[in-house]
């Protein structure tokens, strides 16, 4: 489209067929021309797939619009330089882009939201070097996410506990060590759908017993931590008597606290020791329905039961690679099938 082609002097409907048509570089383009071609793009009801952000020293918003990768880099300015936004497109050719100075996150968040109508942000994960950036400006330029993920280290609890407190979510992810929570109770019992404790590249995550037994997720992965059975055995055994109670499925990675081996034998003997258990046959496939709505197949394991009747299965994986420990807990709403 040349800039003089008269698309306003077109019929509505022509309008809308010609941005529809419009390669991703000339559709912001055209978004940007005026409050009138805004409308226009507004009344396509156009939606982007799983807008992520990544926040450093800068800000990285990238999302799909049709085929298309769509790559938004905010830089915080100074008192000597402004604000400044960068936009990369990558389509099947080279990718091609432009550099927008004086532009304001939030005005730019606000245009994310009514041009491509998304409500909510799939997934924010905060790395080092955020601690530069204005925690709460992002949180109400950005609103409620889906999933948050925190990859910082240990030296920056406070920048954490902010982060934390401005975005409010039902799915953490947590990668490094759990050292860097400030007052990790009180985000351990938190109700969450999903959360992931992930080991970093030096240390397993640090979680004792008794902080799993605070856990009140429905989703948990831990890994890698170190656990004997005897740990286990304990554990099973609260979760007998009602702790954890809104817990669906546990997924631990254990690792062993003997340093001459890096994954442990599990002895299941002594894993449920005290513990009316029967074993499952190894060909018996049942099929485990998540929160998240995946269904999963599990063959064989361990059930027992709780005190108030509920049913769960361990399955314990291990060779000389990993150790893998999975607990499933069958609530009605748990059970899937087949299809």
């Amino acid at each position: 489209m040349s800039s003089s082609f008269p698309l306003f002097n077109l019929p509505l409907e022509a309008i809308l067929q010609v941005i529809q048509t419009m390669d991703p570089f000339a559709f912001i383009g055209f978004t940007l021309l005026s409050k009138r071609a805004q409308v226009l793009v507004n009344s396509l009801n156009l939606k982007t797939v799983g807008i992520k952000v990544e926040v450093t020293d800068s800000i990285f918003v990238c999302m799909l619009v049709g085929e298309n990768i769509l790559e938004w880099e905010f830089t915080k300015g100074n008192q000597s330089k402004p604000d400044k936004m960068k936009l990369n497109i990558f389509e099947e050719r080279p990718k091609r882009g432009w550099t927008i100075v004086g532009s304001n996150f939030k005005q730019w968040m606000d245009y994310f939201k009514t041009t491509f109508n998304c409500s909510e942000f799939h997934w924010i994960e905060f790395r080092e070097g955020s601690h530069v950036q204005d925690i709460n400006e992002i949180g109400t330029s950005i609103g409620w996410i889906k999933e948050l993920q925190i990859s910082i280290d240990i030296d920056e609890r406070d920048h954490v506990e902010l982060i934390l407190k401005h975005f409010p979510t039902k799915s953490l992810c947590l990668r490094g060590t759990s050292d860097i929570f400030l007052h990790p109770q009180q985000v351990l019992i938190q109700n969450f759908d999903s959360l992931e404790l992930l080991s970093g590249p030096e240390k397993p995550v640090s979680l004792t017993i008794d902080e799993m037994l605070l856990l009140n997720s429905k989703e948990i992965k831990i890994g890698l931590i170190i656990l004997t059975e005897k740990d286990i055995n304990r554990f099973i055994k609260h979760w007998l008597r009602g702790s954890n109670p809104r817990m669906e499925c546990l997924k631990i990675k254990v690792l062993s606290a003997d340093e001459e081996e890096i994954f442990p034998i599990i002895n299941k003997a002594v894993v449920f020791k005290g513990i009316n258990h029967m074993e499952v046959p190894i060909n018996q496939v049942r099929y485990f329905k998540s929160s998240s709505g995946e269904t999963l197949p599990t063959k064989g394991g361990y059930d027992f039961y709780r005190n108030d009747g509920t049913k769960a299965t361990i399955d314990i994986y291990g060779d000389e690679d990993s150790c893998l420990l999975t607990m499933y807990v069958w609530y009605p709403h748990c059970v899937g099938n087949s299809e």
